[in-house]
């Protein structure tokens, strides 16, 4: 009998084991999107910089399928300060993500974790938390992304492949400048020197139309021969929901 229940229980065990390691894949498979609303004009902004950039980091030491974006508002230039990496379409960005999650809330610093949970961008423990609860869900599709040997120092172009489309699901591209440092001269930031990681120059925004196609992005005003990479991702149009996103050098 002692036998019996040895055997049982060492079946049980194995059993478990095969269960976690399923539950370990299924989880591996998924990823967060951290998108940083920020400014150089903004005096709360520079704390949550540096939060992403902590994320960024942290996430790259231990392989982590985090990816950080870092979007700079055009609202505080009005402030006294002009902050070259701002556009309005950012702007634009974030007044839909507080539509679409039912906010009434536009401030800077403002995170968003896979087009959900609008968080104060600083509050580095909230976002953590978000990140974990993200990468537990495994994507909707599969999503690949190229850079096209077609493309020239005008133009990037991006041949994509997706495993689904949808009428209701956008192909966002974001160009991503990796590093940069700024010295402000006026403003609530005068007089500091700030770094910053991850800041997006150019998005491009497609309908998904088609399972593979191109996507040609003007990139005249920017040079990217080194310290750039891309972010393609899927996302739900109504919700903002991150479905898939893959990433690439330049």
């Amino acid at each position: 009998m002692k036998i019996l229940i040895a055997v049982l229980l060492l079946g049980a065990n194995i059993a478990n084991a095969q269960n976690n390691n399923k539950q370990i894949v299924t989880s591996a498979k998924g990823f967060a999107v951290v998108e940083l609303f920020t400014s150089q004009g903004c005096r709360s902004c520079p704390a949550a910089d540096k939060v992403l950039a902590e994320i960024k980091a942290e996430a790259e030491k231990i392989s982590k399928p985090v990816h950080v974006l870092s979007y700079h508002v055009d609202y505080w230039n009005k402030y006294g300060w002009m902050d070259p990496f701002s556009k309005f379409a950012f702007t634009k960005r974030q007044n839909n993500y507080v539509s679409a999650n039912k906010t009434e809330e536009v401030y800077t610093p403002q995170v968003y974790v896979n087009g959900q949970n609008p968080t104060l961008g600083s509050d580095k423990i909230k976002i953590n938390e978000a990140i974990e609860k993200a990468i537990t869900q495994p994507p909707v599709l599969n999503l690949t992304a190229v850079k096209s040997a077609l493309s020239t120092s005008d133009t990037l172009i991006i041949d994509y492949t997706s495993t689904k489309v949808n009428p209701n699901y956008s192909l966002v591209i974001a160009i991503v400048q990796e590093e940069a440092t700024s010295k402000i001269t006026k403003g609530e930031n005068a007089g500091k020197t700030l770094s910053y990681n991850n800041i997006v120059r150019e998005l491009n925004i497609t309908p998904l139309n088609n399972q593979k196609g191109i996507v040609k992005i003007p990139v005249k005003n920017l040079s990217l021969k080194n310290g750039f990479r891309v972010l393609a991702f899927v996302q739900q149009k109504q919700t903002k929901k991150i479905l898939s996103v893959t990433q690439l050098a330049l």
